[in-house]
Order: structure tokens, then C-alpha cells, then sequence
């Protein structure tokens, strides 16, 4: 695998809207976005976990968040591409070179990409 692209037609909640939550909300949202990236690989999963992956995050949306919301935003994300089998870790060891991009979008294109490249 040299490059994987995903898309999902929802958005994370942004991580000040998740700020004194119960922690039963925050696990809900958390498996919720687990699962859609589970679910939004289907078969096209590495035979193993990438050590060194490049990611590029894009939000769609209506409003533009914050640098810090924007890239917390993807956190469960990221967390269920590691839990996928997709990479080993999350760590900037692992993903330290990707980008975390917004695009303006009508409340009905709201989604957002994701692609995973191989680095050597």
C-alpha cells in the first residue's frame, strides 16, 4: 500500500465541545469514530501496521475552526487508524510529517478525507 484515501460523511466534534463532558459521552463519540473508520477502510487495510505513515487530515465544513481544534478534532481519528491496524502508533515518531487542512463546504458536502501514504 503507497496511498489509502477514506472519506466520512460526518465531523468530529471539536475538542472544546468535548471539554467537561461526562466521560460516557466522550467514550461514545471516541468508539463512534472508531468504528467509522473501521467500518470506512473496509478490506483496503495494510497486511500490516505502516511504522512510517504521512497523513493528510481535511476537515469540510461550514465554519473554519482553530489550528489546535482543527488538528484535536481528528484525535478519535487518528486513534481508530491505530486501532484499525493501519499504523503502529500515532506518535510523531510515526505520523510527524502530516497535515491538517479545512475547506469551506454547504452544511450538505460536510465530511472529511482522509489519506494515508506510505514513507520509506
Amino acid at each position: 500500500m503507497t496511498k489509502l484515501q477514506i472519506t466520512i460523511k460526518d465531523l468530529p466534534k471539536m475538542p472544546n465541545s468535548l471539554l467537561r463532558k461526562h466521560w460516557a459521552i466522550i467514550t461514545k463519540e471516541k468508539n463512534k469514530w472508531h468504528t467509522y473508520v473501521k467500518l470506512s477502510l473496509g478490506i483496503n487495510r495494510p497486511k500490516a501496521p505502516l511504522k512510517k505513515a504521512k497523513l493528510t487530515l481535511t476537515r469540510y465544513s461550514m465554519r473554519a475552526p482553530d489550528y489546535d481544534g482543527l488538528v484535536g478534532s481528528f484525535k478519535y481519528v487518528v486513534d481508530g487508524l491505530v486501532k484499525a491496524g493501519v499504523i503502529v502508533d500515532d506518535k510523531v515518531s510515526v505520523i510527524g510529517d502530516s497535515k491538517y487542512n479545512w475547506v469551506k463546504a454547504k452544511k450538505v458536502d460536510q465530511r472529511i478525507e482522509v489519506v494515508i501514504e506510505t514513507v520509506r
